[in-house]
């Protein structure tokens, strides 16, 4: 539903929190073999902190994250998502 919201909630607009969650989403399930619960996802696989940073002349949503377990030094990574 949020990726066809025309709202926003806050300064973002609905579709593009919704594109993040969706990215999200498809990292933790990155190397599941079937993921039918959440359980299914291994620990090592989830996002424990995320920024994200719209660059809407670039038309796309720059996302930071780190994984579990979250600490002051944990690996940041970043990926992109392409506003469509």
């Amino acid at each position: 539903m949020m990726l066809q919201s025309p709202f926003y909630h806050g300064a973002w607009q609905d579709r593009y929190s919704g594109l993040c969650a969706q990215r999200i989403i498809e990292l933790e399930e990155e190397n599941a073999r079937i993921v039918v619960e959440q359980n299914d996802v291994l620990e090592s696989q989830r996002i424990r902190k995320v920024s994200a940073d719209l660059q809407e002349s670039q038309r796309e949503i720059l996302m930071k994250f780190t994984r579990w377990p979250f600490t002051p030094d944990s690996p940041i990574h970043t990926t992109i998502i392409e506003l469509k």
